[in-house]
């Protein structure tokens, strides 16, 4: 059953909420990746008009590839998490450092449409991308 516009926003603050509590700074691109996954899991949909992202796509492909960091024993499907189970699976995969997931955003970048991303992120992956191509030169 899809939330009605008072329980988004709820749910919405709660994500932001969580945020300032844990005195996390994210960037805008990550705090809407953030909220957008959140949500997706909750409710079964993002709320946020952007993206998806790279970190979106990393928390989708999680769903069916769990990483080795989730404190989670068992992957609901999306629109049947709690909000406190999404907001804890999605935390490390938006804010952590993206070497932390290095091979899949590659693969993601070069497989999916991705749009919102932070910068940050697009310069890790020219990165990886050079070092890849030309090793040698580099080193």
């Amino acid at each position: 059953m899809p939330a009605s516009k008072r329980e988004k926003y709820f749910l919405i603050e709660q994500v932001l909420d969580w945020l300032r509590k844990n005195q996390i700074n994210p960037s805008p691109q990550h705090t809407a990746a953030f909220v957008n996954s959140v949500c997706y899991l909750v409710t079964g949909r993002s709320e946020y008009p952007y993206g998806p992202s790279l970190r979106e796509h990393l928390v989708k492909f999680s769903l069916n590839y769990p990483f080795e960091k989730s404190s989670l024993k068992t992957l609901f499907s999306p629109g049947d998490w709690y909000t406190c189970e999404a907001i804890l699976h999605c935390a490390p995969l938006c804010f952590e450092a993206a070497n932390n997931f290095s091979d899949t955003l590659v693969f993601l970048a070069d497989t999916m449409e991705c749009t919102d991303d932070d910068p940050r992120d697009l310069i890790f992956l020219a990165q990886r991308r050079l070092i890849t191509r030309f090793p040698a030169e580099i080193n």
